[in-house]
């Protein structure tokens, strides 16, 4: 629950693909824009602080403009009351050599 308060959020993941061994995965959590927008637009998820809070839509762009492949990604509400979106990735390029 750090990649929101990043500006440059996309390097950290390609640090974290960089640092993967082979068929590594990447646990990524992130704030459920969807959920978080079912209850209401001034919910936590979108304050100030969060440079952004994606939806599932969004998190499978980015994924895929990140060469990552999502293997499972699931949202939950923390005991917190936090909407949360957790996911599993591997570089899409290991995906393609274990095929």
């Amino acid at each position: 629950k750090v990649l929101e308060h990043i500006p440059d959020f996309k390097k950290v993941i390609e640090t974290a693909k960089h640092l993967l061994k082979p068929s590594g995965i990447i646990y990524i959590e992130l704030p459920d824009a969807d959920g978080a927008a079912n209850d209401s637009y001034t919910r936590q998820e979108f304050f100030l602080e969060h440079y952004f809070a994606p939806s599932r839509k969004g998190i499978t762009y980015l994924a895929s403009e990140l060469a990552l492949e999502i293997i499972g990604m699931s949202s939950v509400v923390e005991p917190s009351g936090k909407y949360t979106s957790r996911l599993f990735c591997r570089s899409e390029k290991d995906y393609a050599k274990n095929m």
